[in-house]
């Protein structure tokens, strides 16, 4: 898969339906959003899913649960680490995607050397 052309990760991104996934991405970002295709097509719309597709778009997240933090139910926390730049409008349109439909996002922390955009404070939004 890494030596395939572009034009063929695009293709073949588009095939297996990877919402999330972004033409203007590096090819390993590419590759690795592609690779976990497959694993998500069974964890689509839970939790697990959605972390191994933002750990493969990203580099590193981590999803809270409701009754690990005490909130409300079918509540979650969002954590996402990158070593570089975050479009937090991106990121909540990837989230929105990924996410199951009753799901409510409380906050969402972003570990990142620059943020890109800033959605508005009707969600807590945090960027360390």
């Amino acid at each position: 898969m890494e030596c395939q052309p572009l034009a063929v990760l695009d293709s073949l991104a588009y095939f297996l339906g990877i919402d999330w996934y972004e033409i203007q991405w590096d090819r390993e970002r590419k590759v690795r959003c592609i690779l976990t295709a497959f694993a998500l097509h069974c964890l689509r719309a839970t939790s697990a899913g959605m972390l191994i597709a933002l750990t493969a778009i990203y580099g590193g997240a981590a999803v809270s649960e409701w009754f690990d933090y005490g909130g409300e139910p079918y509540h979650f926390r969002l954590e996402v680490k990158s070593g570089g730049e975050i479009d937090i409008v991106k990121l909540m349109e990837q989230v929105d995607a990924l996410k199951r439909t009753t799901a409510v996002q409380d906050e969402s922390y972003v570990v990142a050397p620059s943020v890109l955009r800033f959605l508005s404070k009707t969600r807590g939004y945090q960027w360390r």
